[in-house]
C-alpha cells in the first residue's frame, strides 16, 4: 500500500513508535502519546560506486525508486526498491502481542527485523549502473535531545519529558496536565531510556550501528532489539492511590527487560504472528485487513495497564486527543474484541465502572483524565445510554463465559442501573424521557439531547431485557418480570409512536427551546429540528443480544431491517453515514456497529470498509499526522481508540451467535464464500484456531476438534421469543 502515517504500539505500557511520513520522523517515547520524542531514524545503504539510501524517515537522501508499507495486526513494514543498486531492502517493525501472555502483552519492546536482497524484477525502467555484491547497513536513532550512549552491540538513548504540561491541538483542544513522582515527591522532569540492541554488529558513537552485508541468492537478514523504560513508580493516580505501570512487576530495570526480549524473541515472535494470522490469513478484504491493523495500533497506544502496591492491578483506555479514561460508551464499542481476543481483562472492567457508580443509580461517563484517573471529568452524565452500555456487555459476557458469577458479583449495582432505567419514564409510555443527554456529541439535539429517542429507546428496551435474564437466572423473578414487560411496552411504543412509513423517527420531543448547538452554544428555540430524520443509531442496542443469542420480545425486524437499509442510503455521503440526513458529522466507529448490526439482520453492508479506510489514508498523508480519526465534518477525535470497533467483522461476517451455557454455536455465513476464524475459541498457549470456511455455501469447519464440546447450527438468523414469562 501506498504509505501512511501510522503507529506500532505496546499494550498497557505507554511505549509507542510514530511513523511520521510527512515530517520524516519516527516519534518514539516510554510514556506514551503527547509526551515523545521526534528523531531521525536512520535506516539506509551505503556502497562504494553507488550514492548511499535511507528511508524517508530522516533528512539523509533518499535515491529509493518506490517505497512500500504493508500493516499487520502487531506488526508494520517497508520496503523500498533502489533500481541504481540493484537491492531491495525491507523493514518490519513488530509489537508482541498474544492474548493470555500477559508478561509478554505489556513489556515494552519491539523487534525489528531488517531484510536486504537483490531486485526480484527485471530493470526495465531504470537504468542499473551496478548491481552491488556488498555494502553498510546503517541503523539507528539521531536528534538533538536525544543522547547516545554506545558500547559495542548496544546503544542506550536517554532523554527527559517535561511532564508540567502539553498543549493538544484539534477542535477538543486541552491542555494536557500530568503530575508525576519519585518516592512521593512530585517531579517535573522524567528520565526515560531506550536501548537498542543487534548482535551482527557495532554502534558508533553518533549512535548509528554499522553492519557490513555481502549479497548473495540468499536475503541478508539481521535483527535490532529495542525497548524503553521509565524508571519511576507511582506516577499513575487511580482514585487516589498510586500506581505502576504493570511492566515494572516483571522487569526491574532495562537489564531485565533487555534481558527477556533476548531470551524470549523466537517464542514471542511466533506467538504474535499466530495473532497476525487470525487477520491475515482470513478471506477478509484488504482494506478490512489494512483498516483492523491500523485502528489495533492506534488502540493499544491509547491503554494504560498498571497495579499498586498491594498488587491490585486496573486497565484504563484514553480516548484519544479526548484523553478522558476508560470512556463507557467507548469501551462499548471496543468491547467487540475484548469478547473475540481479550476476555480476560472484561473482570477487571467491569468491576471499575461498576465502582463508578457509588450508588448513583448510573455509570460515568469516563473514569478521569489522562493520568490522573478518579471522577468523571465530561461535562454531564449520559444516564440512560452508558446504563444500558454496562447492562449489555456484562449479558453478553455471561452467556459467553457460560456463568452468571460477574453479574451476581455486582447485582446491587445493576439491578440499580435497570432501575434508573425503569424511573426514567414519567409520560406512561415506557421510553425514557429523562436522562436521555447521551454521546453524540456534535450532533443537532434531537439526537444528543431529546427526550423519547428511538435510539435510547430501542438500546433500554434491550438492556432491560438482558437484565431480565440475568435477575431470572439468579432468582430475582419479580425483578425479571418488571424488567421484561418494560422491555415489551417500550418495543411497542417504538412501534406506534415513532414508526413513520419507511423508517423510525429519531424522537417524539417537539422543542427544542434551551437545547444549545454543538461548537457554538448558541441557544435555540422553537419545532425540534430532525425529529422525523433518517437516522443510523435505532438498532445500536441490538447488537450485543444478536451476538449472544438473545431475543428480545416484539422486536419488529421488519421495520428494523427497512430502516436500516433506507437510512443507509438516505445518510450516505463519501466517507459513510452521517449521524441523520440533515445533520454534519459521520463517526466512522458508529458506521461499522450499524454495519455488523445489518448483517445479523439480513444486509450486506461490509464493503462500507473500503470508504472508512479510504479517509483514514487521507488523513495520515501530506501534512496530516492523525492516527485513527473517527469523525469526518464538525469533530476531530483523532489518535482514537474506537477504531478497534473494526473487529466485530468476524462475528458479524459470520453472523456468529455464542452461548456457552447451552453449548452452542450458531453460524449463519453472510457470504457464500468465506474463510473467517473463530477467535473466541483459540487456543492461545497451543497456537490453535477453529476456522470456518465457506464455498459456494458448503460450510466446513478447520480444526473441528476444538468443538467437540459445541453443538454447530448451521441455519439462518432467526430471532427467537424469550423464555422469560
Amino acid at each position: 500500500m501506498y504509505p501512511i502515517s501510522t503507529n506500532l504500539s505496546t499494550l498497557g505500557s505507554r511505549y509507542t513508535l510514530i511513523f511520521d511520513i510527512a515530517a520524516k520522523r519516527l516519534k518514539h517515547g516510554v510514556l506514551g502519546m503527547f509526551l515523545e520524542q521526534s528523531d531521525q531514524l536512520i535506516c539506509g545503504v551505503e556502497s562504494e560506486g553507488i550514492s548511499g539510501s535511507y528511508l524517508p524517515f530522516s533528512d539523509l537522501p533518499n535515491h529509493f525508486q518506490a517505497f512500500y508499507q504493508t500493516l499487520e495486526m502487531n506488526s508494520v513494514s517497508y520496503r523500498a526498491v533502489n533500481k541504481e543498486g540493484g537491492y531491495d531492502i525491507s523493514i518490519t517493525f513488530t509489537s508482541p502481542f498474544c492474548p493470555e501472555n500477559e508478561k509478554m502483552n505489556t513489556a515494552p519492546i519491539f523487534y525489528t527485523d531488517i531484510e536486504i536482497s537483490r531486485n526480484s524484477r527485471p530493470h526495465s525502467l531504470v537504468c542499473v549502473r551496478k548491481n552491488i555484491e556488498k555494502g553498510m547497513l546503517r541503523f539507528g536513532l539521531q536528534g538533538s535531545n536525544l543522547n547516545a550512549a554506545p558500547k559495542d552491540n548496544i546503544c542506550d538513548f536517554t532523554y527527559e519529558v517535561e511532564t508540567s504540561s502539553r498543549f493538544v491541538l484539534g477542535d477538543f483542544a486541552r491542555t494536557l496536565h500530568l503530575k508525576l513522582y519519585r518516592d512521593g515527591t512530585e517531579v517535573k522532569t522524567v528520565p526515560c531510556t531506550e536501548r537498542l540492541i543487534n548482535k551482527d554488529g557495532h554502534c558508533g558513537k553518533d549512535g548509528i550501528f554499522e553492519i557490513p552485508f555481502i549479497l548473495s541468492d540468499e536475503p541478508f537478514h539481521t535483527q535490532f532489539v529495542l525497548c524503553g523504560y521509565c524508571d519511576i513508580r507511582d506516577f499513575i493516580s487511580v482514585n487516589g492511590t498510586l500506581h505502576n505501570l504493570l511492566y515494572t512487576s516483571y522487569f526491574d530495570c532495562i537489564d531485565d527487560l533487555m534481558d527477556y526480549a533476548l531470551d524470549t524473541v523466537e517464542d514471542n515472535m511466533r506467538q504474535t504472528a499466530f495473532v497476525n494470522s487470525a487477520i491475515s490469513k482470513s478471506s477478509l478484504s484488504q482494506s478490512w485487513k489494512d483498516f483492523i491493523s491500523f485502528t489495533f495500533q492506534s488502540y493499544k497506544m491509547n491503554t494504560v495497564w498498571s497495579y499498586n502496591n498491594q498488587g491490585k492491578k486496573a486497565y484504563h483506555v484514553w480516548e484519544g486527543n479526548c484523553m478522558y479514561n476508560s470512556t463507557m460508551d467507548v469501551e462499548y464499542n471496543n468491547g467487540l474484541f475484548y469478547y473475540t481476543f481479550f476476555p480476560e481483562v472484561l473482570p477487571t472492567l467491569f468491576e471499575q465502572w461498576a465502582a463508578s457508580e457509588n450508588g448513583k443509580g448510573y455509570i460515568a461517563h469516563d473514569q478521569g483524565e489522562a493520568y490522573s484517573i478518579s471522577n468523571a471529568k465530561y461535562s454531564y452524565p449520559m444516564i440512560v445510554e452508558e446504563n444500558c452500555c454496562y447492562l449489555l456487555m456484562l449479558h453478553t459476557y455471561c452467556i459467553y463465559r457460560g456463568s452468571w458469577e460477574t453479574a451476581a458479583s455486582h447485582y446491587e449495582v445493576i439491578k440499580r442501573l435497570a432501575d434508573r432505567i425503569l424511573n426514567a419514564d414519567t409520560t406512561g409510555n415506557g421510553i425514557p424521557d429523562t436522562g436521555t443527554d447521551n454521546t453524540i456529541d456534535d450532533a443537532i439535539p434531537a439526537i444528543q439531547n431529546a427526550r423519547e429517542q428511538t435510539y435510547l429507546a430501542l438500546k433500554s428496551a434491550c438492556a432491560l431485557g438482558c437484565f431480565a435474564e440475568i435477575a431470572q437466572n439468579l432468582g430475582h423473578t419479580d425483578e425479571a418480570k418488571t424488567a421484561l414487560s418494560r422491555s415489551r411496552q417500550i418495543m411497542v411504543s417504538v412501534d406506534k409512536e415513532l414508526w413513520l412509513g419507511d423508517h423510525y423517527g429519531v424522537c417524539t420531543d417537539t422543542s427544542q427551546n434551551g437545547y444549545r448547538r454543538f461548537l457554538t452554544h448558541e441557544i435555540l428555540s422553537g419545532p425540534m429540528e430532525g425529529k422525523d430524520s433518517y437516522s443510523i443509531y435505532a438498532e445500536n442496542g441490538l447488537l450485543y443480544p444478536f451476538l449472544s443469542g438473545t431475543a428480545m420480545p416484539y422486536l419488529n425486524t421488519d421495520r428494523l431491517k427497512q430502516n436500516i437499509a433506507v437510512s443507509n442510503e438516505i445518510c450516505s455521503t463519501e466517507f459513510g453515514c452521517k449521524h441523520s440526513h440533515d445533520s454534519g458529522s459521520v463517526w466512522f466507529s458508529q458506521n461499522m456497529w450499524r454495519d455488523f448490526t445489518a448483517s445479523y439482520l439480513g444486509h450486506d453492508m461490509l464493503d462500507n470498509v473500503d470508504r472508512y479506510w479510504e479517509f483514514q489514508k487521507i488523513m495520515n498523508t501530506g501534512e496530516n499526522l492523525n492516527l485513527y480519526i473517527d469523525t469526518f465534518g464538525e469533530n476531530a477525535l483523532w489518535y482514537y481508540p474506537r477504531g478497534l470497533t473494526s473487529v466485530g467483522v468476524l462475528n458479524a461476517s459470520l453472523r456468529l451467535q455464542i452461548n456457552n451455557f447451552t453449548h452452542e454455536l450458531h453460524i449463519s455465513p453472510l457470504r457464500q464464500s468465506m474463510r473467517i476464524p473463530l477467535v473466541f475459541l483459540a487456543d492461545w498457549k497451543k497456537l490453535q484456531m477453529p476456522w470456518v470456511t465457506v464455498n459456494d455455501g458448503r460450510i466446513t469447519i478447520e480444526n473441528s476438534q476444538m468443538l467437540h464440546s459445541y453443538k454447530i447450527i448451521l441455519q439462518e438468523w432467526q430471532i427467537h421469543e424469550s423464555q422469560i414469562n
